[in-house]
């Protein structure tokens, strides 16, 4: 749930950035969700935000480690906490569900058994960021630690040195998403310049940032229609451009919600618990012949937020439980973790 005096902005952008997962994984890819079609909306809006979903909720996390870099003095207590953090929930959580969509019936993208056990080692769906996100930490932890991030400047080569790596075409392992960590880096690095960059950034109008949001979103609407290979390309110059651009136009619109906040203070567990829900209403839906794309996308997207932070409410309640599936500190009074 929400720290006294945390930055309602941050917690709204975080909010967001979980209806947005959600709604791509409603939406899903072309053959999995709804399987919606070209033709559809829905489609047409999941492909255009592709290049914000997860680079926003990196660079929340950039932006919320930046603001305790200097206390990171020790790279083993970090690692520590991260992999309580993320790797126990990868283990606890998304095993069984990896394991679940093997065994269901109705699924529409099918896992092996075998992949579902080893999920924790190979990327299986959403839980590849878990992966990802933890080596970004590495990475940053070391950097942290041998004083990069005490200038600007250092932080500031950092992100052009990850950009750099971003585009390069190297093949890279799946192994434990390390091709995914690259991806994620330059916009972890974003969120650590914004934050020491925030005074500047906030000095223009915020209605000047939402002018140029929408332009940006209006011209990926445009790629996504008329060249959705160059709209949905995660490894390309417009992928790095519309995500750095948008992380930094969103915060810079400094939006003040208390229900994105609500839903932001729940992030973790949405991220983990989401498409259990969702997939339960698809799945509910077809028994009952409901097959109205626009009430399905609805009913999952709620059921895909209400439910986890149920989900949380419940397992909060127990500092063991709280531990093993949202990776929080086994000790009375502390919340979860936010730098992801």
């Amino acid at each position: 749930m929400n720290k006294p005096g945390r930055m309602m902005d941050i917690e709204a952008l975080r909010g967001l950035a979980c209806l947005l997962l959600v709604y791509y994984h409603v939406v899903g890819p072309i053959h999995g969700g709804l399987m919606l079609g070209f033709d559809s909306p829905h489609r047409l809006v999941a492909d255009a935000l592709v290049h914000v979903r997860m680079p926003l909720f990196t660079f929340i996390s950039g932006f919320i480690f930046s603001m305790h870099s200097s206390k990171v003095t020790r790279l083993g207590k970090l690692l520590r906490s991260k992999a309580r953090r993320l790797l126990l929930p990868l283990v606890v959580v998304g095993v069984p569900i990896s394991l679940l969509q093997a065994l269901a019936p109705g699924v529409n993208k099918d896992v092996s058994i075998g992949a579902a056990l080893f999920s924790f080692v190979i990327p299986i769906n959403h839980f590849w960021f878990l992966q990802a996100i933890f080596l970004v930490f590495c990475v940053v932890g070391v950097a942290s630690v041998v004083g990069v991030f005490r200038r600007r400047s250092g932080t500031v080569l950092m992100l052009l040195l990850s950009s750099v790596l971003f585009l390069m075409p190297v093949e890279t392992t799946e192994i434990f998403s390390v091709s995914r960590a690259i991806y994620l880096l330059p916009f972890f690095l974003t969120g650590m310049v914004a934050h020491q960059f925030s005074d500047s950034l906030k000095t223009p109008s915020r209605y000047l940032y939402l002018g140029l949001l929408l332009g940006l979103l209006i011209l990926q609407m445009y790629l996504a229609a008329y060249s959705r290979e160059v709209a949905i390309d995660r490894k390309s110059l417009t992928s790095l451009a519309v995500g750095f651009f948008s992380c930094l136009l969103l915060y810079g619109v400094q939006i003040k919600s208390r229900v994105l906040c609500v839903i932001g203070g729940y992030s973790f567990a949405i991220y983990l618990f989401h498409t259990v829900f969702a997939v339960a209403v698809r799945l509910a839906a077809g028994w009952v012949g409901m097959t109205n794309s626009n009430l399905l996308v609805l009913g999952e997207l709620i059921a895909g937020i209400l439910g986890p932070i149920c989900v949380a409410i419940v397992v909060s309640k127990s500092h063991t439980l709280s531990t093993l599936i949202l990776g929080e500190r086994l000790s009375p009074g502390n919340s979860a973790e936010k730098t992801v």
